[in-house]
């Protein structure tokens, strides 16, 4: 049963994330769109359909990582005092992706909200930009939906083995 509950919630991470990511890309392509009189095109405002939903994909993304890190709890790699030091290798692991999930949490969320606001402020001022924050965000919500779902599975492991009982097979 545990097997199972990893996998749904592996499965739910991933799904979020991609969810996310795809709202990014309609933001993206929402606000690309230019209203053109023959060859020269029309300044407009950015529309409040691409606003929310980058604010979307930015929200998703925080509800995927908050999913992720809260629902199987915190790992510790510390050693009591007066006990050796003898993390497992997959404690060790668990560790190194929690890192690289907030990692590409951080520049997946930061990306997505500096391309929404971005758009915002320059759809004002009639410029027309052509940066790429959305797609760059987009590309690390996919990649955060890979990490904070293997690091799930080796934080449920991980807990798993602490308590005594053997840890599942992989996924």
């Amino acid at each position: 049963m545990e097997k199972i509950n990893v996998a749904l919630v592996c499965l739910l991470i991933m799904g979020i994330d991609i969810g996310a990511g795809l709202l990014g890309i309609l933001a993206q392509i929402e606000e690309k769109k230019v209203h053109s009189t023959g060859w020269i095109p029309e300044c407009r405002h950015l529309d409040h359909r691409a606003l929310m939903l980058g604010f979307g994909a930015a929200a998703l993304l925080a509800f995927s990582h908050v999913i992720s890190h809260l629902s199987d709890g915190y790992i510790c790699t510390c050693s009591k005092k007066g006990h050796k030091n003898e993390t497992s290798s997959n404690k060790q692991l668990t560790m190194v992706f929690l890192f690289l999930s907030w990692i590409s949490f951080g520049f997946g969320f930061s990306l997505l909200l500096v391309g929404t606001l971005a758009n915002l402020k320059l759809r004002r001022q009639c410029i027309f930009a052509d940066h790429h924050f959305l797609s760059e965000g987009v590309s690390f919500c996919f990649l955060h939906g890979f990490l904070a779902a293997i690091y799930y599975k080796l934080a449920a492991d991980a807990t798993i083995q602490e308590q005594g009982i053997s840890p599942t097979t992989s996924v």
